[in-house]
């Protein structure tokens, strides 16, 4: 697996891996957000594939994804691994107990509650 910065050409793959993912995906507009100054978009890469991705803005990960085929392979710990530094947020749906699993192996510390936009329950994380 390789972790890179993501180039601008990756935007459709990125697309398409949010409308595999996400009851409501992000757009290639709205990813762009990630290559704005502030941001930072990282892809991951299986048999020159993209696997998954993580976008940071700021001290917080904003997004992270990957395919399902690629699922629980160490693809999301990989690059949570590669943004991970003190202060880094993220909030996780109470819902999803996968990325819960994987922020709490990675010595994560819950720092709140909050609610998305549909209503459900969140939760704030912050590392160290």
């Amino acid at each position: 697996m390789v972790i890179r910065r993501a180039r601008l050409t990756d935007l459709a793959p990125l697309a398409a891996l949010e409308r595999a993912a996400f009851v409501y995906p992000w757009g290639g507009l709205d990813l762009l957000v990630g290559f704005l100054p502030g941001g930072r978009v990282l892809v991951a890469e299986r048999g020159g594939q993209v696997a998954g991705y993580a976008l940071c803005r700021g001290r917080s990960l904003v997004r992270l994804t990957v395919f399902p085929a690629y699922r629980r392979q160490g693809v999301a710990r990989a690059l949570v691994q590669a943004v991970l530094r003190p202060g880094l947020q993220v909030q996780v749906r109470a819902s999803n107990p996968a990325a819960r699993a994987l922020y709490a192996g990675l010595g994560v510390a819950e720092v709140g509650t909050c609610r998305y936009r549909d209503g459900e329950a969140g939760i704030r994380l912050r590392w160290g």
